[in-house]
């Protein structure tokens, strides 16, 4: 999925391509990180449910 993006990053000169890339990058790792986080916490809870019981 990125090298397509890179290739679009490289040959293009128009500002509107460069601006679309940098933020589908953003979003990217944006997502990404936002549901790691949110495994990283119900696995917590889960662990703090199994560890009372």
């Amino acid at each position: 999925m990125l090298p397509h993006y890179l290739l679009i990053f490289s040959f293009s000169r128009q500002p509107l391509y460069k601006a679309m890339y940098i933020g589908h990058v953003f979003a990217y790792y944006a997502l990404t990180k936002q549901s790691c986080d949110l495994l990283e916490t119900a696995w917590t809870n889960i662990k703090q449910k199994t560890d009372r019981d």
